[in-house]
């Protein structure tokens, strides 16, 4: 067993406690997310397919839509936080 983990003696339960999680909490992050863009890209191809050919262009600019509402909603927030700074600042 490695040294990054701690085994208790209790007979009845193996309670294994996890000492040192950054590197494990690091991959099964990546791993996460890595997961759900795949499925994510998935359930989008699906719908795709389902809706036919003569909408996917539709079901692509609703989805580039969405990208660019986002995009400009980060911009504002951080434009926004600029400007609190700013003004801490002043």
């Amino acid at each position: 067993m490695p040294e990054a983990y701690a085994v208790s003696e209790e007979p009845s339960t193996l309670n294994v406690i996890q000492v040192k999680r950054t590197t494990l909490d690091y991959t099964m992050t990546i791993f996460l997310g890595t997961l759900f863009s795949i499925t994510t890209a998935e359930i989008e191809v699906r719908r795709c397919v389902a809706t036919g050919e003569n909408s996917l262009k539709a079901v692509q600019e609703q989805r580039d839509a969405a990208l660019e509402q986002e995009r400009r909603r980060k911009e504002a927030e951080i434009r926004a936080e600029k400007q609190r700074l700013k003004k801490e600042n002043h």
